[in-house]
């Protein structure tokens, strides 16, 4: 089953009767990732309060970057963020949309970080990837539901200090490039 015919209304429908969501496929998502270099390092110098203010704050811009380009939240774990676009719609969030969301975003963490070094305060610097193919996703959990999206599409999107270069269908703006699956995993 895509995306597409598995809209929210029907999985949340699906959860109450079944207690399961049949898990869906789609077979063009683009995935960013993004993390922050030296975190475990920076978060031994704020409190706990000051560390939860600084992720909330890069994660509420964030938010709002993703948002405005029809990109999809998937979850964010510590220090990582994770969205797509092409899902659940394959029509919104395309990988130009992607790849710009993530140049927002980077703009976005270079005035933060001036203001911060303004104030004496440490800051984080973020590292990103994208990667654009396929992806399997669902509903995990009992407890706390947790739609969430796996595929060798999601590990080569992890950031690795570099964006991975794709070879057809390459979307490029400014440094970073997204490429599409090929044959050696788009690296």
């Amino acid at each position: 089953m895509t995306f597409a015919e598995h809209p929210a209304e029907e999985v949340a429908e699906e959860l109450k009767v079944k207690g399961e969501a049949e898990a869906s496929t789609s077979d063009k998502a683009t995935i960013l990732f993004t993390d922050f270099k030296g975190f475990t390092q920076m978060s031994e110098l704020l409190s706990p309060q000051a560390l939860v203010e600084e992720l909330n704050t890069c994660f509420k811009a964030f938010d709002n970057i993703i948002t405005s380009r029809g990109i999809e939240k998937i979850k964010t774990i510590g220090d990582a963020y994770m969205a797509a676009g092409g899902l659940p719609d394959p029509e919104q969030g395309s990988p130009a949309d992607v790849l710009s969301a993530a140049l927002e975003m980077q703009e976005f963490m270079q005035r933060h970080k001036a203001e911060r070094e303004a104030q004496g305060k440490p800051y984080f610097e973020m590292r990103v990837g994208i990667h654009t193919g396929p992806v399997v996703a669902g509903i995990v959990g009992v407890k706390k539901f947790q739609y969430d999206i796996w595929g060798d599409t999601v590990e080569h999107g992890k950031p690795h200090g570099v964006i991975r270069r794709g070879g057809q269908g390459e979307h490029q703006r400014g440094d970073l490039c997204v490429g599409e699956e090929r044959g050696d995993g788009g690296r």
